[in-house]
């Protein structure tokens, strides 16, 4: 969200001279460059972080595996969804408000659809899928 929130003026200053896509894509190359990073370094030490944070008297490494699983498949749709919010400003820019009002409440139902529907086959991890799958369906 900060990431985004730092890209927004310069999205607005270049819609202004219409240089915005261009700039749009630029900031959604390098913002998801920076969270790809996040994803790898949290794949790939993630579960032993989780585990430091977590592992306590009531909180087993069964426990922590389900938390790194769910964050796993949080956090791998997070790049999808910094490229959603970055046309989002886009859109701002524009001056577009209906277009991105219409996309959440799209996203919101398929979110609640989707998270209720799959919890009912694959539990906990259903709902983390059906958000995920909100961000792509929002996309």
């Amino acid at each position: 969200g900060n990431l985004t929130t730092y890209a927004y003026p310069h999205i607005v200053k270049d819609y202004e001279f219409g240089k915005g896509q261009k700039t749009l894509v630029k900031y959604t190359i390098l913002l998801q460059a920076i969270i790809g990073v996040f994803v790898v370094g949290f794949i790939a030490v993630g579960k032993n972080s989780v585990s430091l944070l977590f592992e306590r008297k009531n909180f087993t490494s069964e426990d922590v595996y389900i938390v790194y699983i769910c964050t796993a498949r949080f956090i791998t749709g997070q790049l999808v969804i910094v490229g959603r919010d970055l046309i989002f400003r886009f859109f701002y820019a524009a001056e577009d408000i209906v277009s991105t009002v219409k996309n959440s409440v799209i996203a919101s139902v398929s979110n609640i659809l989707l998270s209720i529907t799959l919890s009912q086959i694959l539990g906990l991890y259903g709902i983390v899928i059906g958000t995920v799958c909100s961000g792509f369906i929002s996309y």
